[in-house]
This record gives C-alpha cells, structure tokens and sequence, in this order.
C-alpha cells in the first residue's frame, strides 16, 4: 500500500513570514498538532509541532506574535513521497522518532501529511509495523548518568 492511500492531502501549512501566534491559531482552527513550513517558492523548508512551540514559549520572554517561526520550526525536515510504500514510511518514522510525514512530490511541493494517526487507522493490513513504529518512537534513550548513579 503506498502512502497516498493514507496520508491526508488537505495538510495545513505556513509560509516562513508566519509568527509563533500565527502557528498557534492553525493548530487550534484546524485540530492539528504540527504544521509544515514553506518557502515563497512553495517548498517545504521546515515543520513545527505543538511541543516545539511550547518549548520556544517557555523560555522566550516575548509574546507568540513577535517570536518568527523560522526561529522554533525544525529545519530538518523527514519526508516521503505519495507513491511510497507505507512500510519505507514507517522506517523512516521509527528511525528518526517522527509522528508526523511531510508528503511531497518530485518537485519538493507538500501534496499532504502522513500520520501514525493515519496509520493506525489502516492498521489492519499493518498492524506488526505499526505498533513496531511505535514503539521506536516512543522508546525513552537511556541515561547513562542515572544509570551510573545507580551503580555507586
């Protein structure tokens, strides 16, 4: 099954000239917890979640209008494309601990998101890499400093 058959093509995005509080008032309208960014050509050149946002807020002594997106999104952007397999998407998630996938087609333009959310509701014809996903996401690292403490 590829990913087109899953992801969701009305994906809500923002331009790079948008605010923290602009992001915010995307996430609340449309129910959703990451938004991808995009250039003035329509490319995607970062995306940002509920919990960057809350990150960035926490420890900025301004408010969401006056803080520039492109100073919380994550510029690392992991995406696949429409005609990928479900499961090369899945091993991306697992391996980068990402939720979420930008979908973008060959010229670099969001065409829609895919979701554990969407996966876990086709999870029938993948239910073993589904939970395999994530698990791998959610997988805490060890800490190797308490780790140590326990020891002495």
């Amino acid at each position: 099954m590829n990913v087109q058959t899953m992801m969701n093509p009305r994906v809500k995005f923002a331009g790079t000239d948008a605010s923290v509080a602009d992001v915010v008032l995307i996430m609340e309208k449309h129910d959703c917890g990451a938004v991808p960014i995009l250039n003035a050509a329509n490319k995607l050149v970062g995306i940002v979640t509920d919990r960057d946002i809350c990150l960035a807020l926490g420890f900025r002594p301004l408010p969401a209008a006056g803080i520039p997106i492109t100073d919380v999104m994550s510029k690392r952007v992991y995406a696949c494309t429409p005609e990928e397999d479900v499961s090369a998407a899945l091993q991306t998630m697992r391996s980068r601990k990402v939720r979420r996938l930008p979908v973008i087609d060959a010229n670099g333009r969001l065409v829609g998101i895919l979701s554990m959310d969407d996966i876990v509701l086709h999870a029938e014809d993948n239910f073993g890499e589904t939970v395999k996903t994530l698990k791998a996401i959610y997988r805490r690292p060890v800490q190797r400093r308490e780790l140590a403490a326990r020891a002495s």
